[in-house]
């Protein structure tokens, strides 16, 4: 996930994104490529847990036009932006309010705000639903549903069968770093998933 994400750098084998191979492997390059990075630590990964919600908000897309003109910040188009986005995503805070002080559903909820809000082409998710109370975790799962109808490409990260069931259509086994089984999503069943993961 962290070399997918730009992160890290690949020991051996190629990531192609839309036709384009990253030059230089850096966060930046990959979102320019339209990936977004849903890590499974939102608050040591995702976040700026000292930053206010507008700041984390804007962390993409603050050098780009309708918000900055590459010398100065539009503070106006940044604010209007940043309440649309509280709203579109049902984050229970204010621009002001600092990160570090959401619930577990508000940070994700945030985080997710960020990275699906520039319609993204490829989204990593890594365990996006951990630790969600279930009204939270079927709006994350409803979300992701939403972005691979438009048809983005999603890799999601997890091991909560059910959630994998619930939402694939294709799914990878891993084990010790190599894929060893592969299954389409309405093939799959937690026991045949199971052996794969048992070897």
């Amino acid at each position: 996930a962290e070399a997918l994400g730009g992160l890290r750098k690949p020991i051996s084998g190629e990531i192609i994104i839309n036709g384009r191979k990253p030059r230089r492997h850096s966060p930046r390059e990959f979102l320019e490529l339209g990936l977004s990075y849903i890590p499974e630590d939102r608050m040591e990964m995702g976040l700026v847990p000292s930053m206010k919600v507008e700041e984390n908000l804007m962390l993409r897309s603050y050098r780009y036009p309708p918000y900055s003109n590459g010398f100065l910040l539009n503070l106006k188009e940044i604010r209007s932006s940043v309440n649309s986005l509280i709203n579109r995503f049902g984050i229970v805070a204010t621009p002001e309010t600092l990160a570090r002080n959401l619930s577990g559903g508000n940070t994700q909820r945030l985080l997710l705000a960020r990275e699906l809000s520039h319609m993204p082409r490829l989204i990593v998710a890594c365990y996006p639903t951990r630790g969600l109370d279930v009204r939270s975790a079927n709006y994350v799962k409803g979300l992701l549903l939403e972005h691979r109808n438009r048809g983005a490409a999603i890799i999601l990260i997890s091991e909560d069968l059910e959630e994998l069931l619930e939402v694939s259509d294709r799914i990878l086994v891993m084990r010790e770093g190599r894929i060893v089984g592969e299954v389409k999503g309405e093939l799959a069943t937690a026991e045949r998933l199971g052996m794969l993961m048992g070897g």
